[in-house]
């Protein structure tokens, strides 16, 4: 007996590292795609102004998506949190996951370790 999966076709993957916004790839508005983007861990407050260009660069990338695409987002827990309602206006909350990390993350004196990431995912429907 076969089964859907069995007549499926694969996802095509490609690995982009973007260090700059102006790298940002070109989305397909014709097909529906599927976005994992992994964000830098131990971020400080001064990165504010950096985070805020990087939010208008993924609102802007968001609103170019096919209606079927979607956008998953593996950042830290506080990202996550301010990540979710700057891209609701174009993206759709589905899920957030808590992702143990291997080796926590550490701190200053007098603060916890972070041991979890967040892994978003947000669609265009």
């Amino acid at each position: 007996m076969a089964h859907q999966s069995d007549n499926a076709t694969r996802l095509a993957v490609r690995t982009v590292e973007v260090s700059r916004l102006a790298d940002l790839p070109d989305s397909n508005l014709n097909a529906a795609e599927v976005w994992l983007f992994v964000l830098p861990f131990g971020r400080a407050i001064e990165d504010a102004e950096a985070s805020a260009a990087w939010w208008e660069a993924l609102h802007r990338f968001a609103r170019s998506l096919n209606d079927q695409s979607i956008v998953a987002v593996l950042t830290t827990a506080a990202d996550a949190a301010e990540t979710v309602p700057r891209l609701s206006d174009v993206l759709h909350f589905q899920l957030w996951v808590a992702v143990k990390l291997a080796k926590p993350l550490k701190r200053e004196p007098g603060q916890l370790a972070e041991h979890h990431a967040a892994l978003l995912v947000l669609s265009k429907y």
